[in-house]
């Protein structure tokens, strides 16, 4: 079976935002209860994401690359992986959610700009993977799936 990279925009917005929440922190030690809550779900959070979205969308690579023969076991397996994971995505979402909107409330309310702007980016972070990453990498593990089984009918 052939395993696909995460691609790696995707690892450096995580590290990112784990960077850009501990700078946050120390510029607002007030949000410290809340952060080191976000900090413990995102630690195992964003390396589930990764794991069962990532390989997905690296399927979305190169669609005129040579196909791969193994692709369709692949496709199944990721397939998988991702609907057992999605849920457990999704209600850590939830929670990420109420988190990075009392830190934007509590960054607001001290004037912190960097606690407020990172609960929202954090915020945009949930939305872009719940309104388009994970849909996409689902289409395109549906579509990998789709196509191997067709080539493999018809040839």
């Amino acid at each position: 079976m052939v395993l696909l990279n995460v691609p790696r925009a995707l690892e450096a917005d995580h590290e990112d935002l784990i960077a850009s929440l501990n700078h946050a922190l120390k510029s607002c030690k007030a949000a410290a209860p809340i952060g080191r809550q976000l900090l413990e779900v995102l630690d195992t959070h964003f390396d589930r994401e990764s794991e069962a979205a990532g390989p997905l969308l690296a399927t979305l690579g190169n669609p005129v690359e040579r196909p791969n023969p193994s692709a369709l076991e692949t496709s199944r397996f990721l397939l998988e992986a991702f609907y057992k994971a999605h849920p457990s995505l999704l209600q850590e979402h939830r929670t990420i959610t109420v988190l990075a909107s009392q830190l934007e409330q509590l960054g607001v309310q001290l004037s912190s700009s960097e606690a407020a702007a990172f609960g929202r980016r954090l915020l945009t972070h949930v939305r872009l993977y719940d309104t388009v990453l994970f849909p996409a990498a689902l289409l395109a593990g549906q579509s990998a799936e789709r196509t191997e089984v067709a080539k493999s009918v018809s040839g």
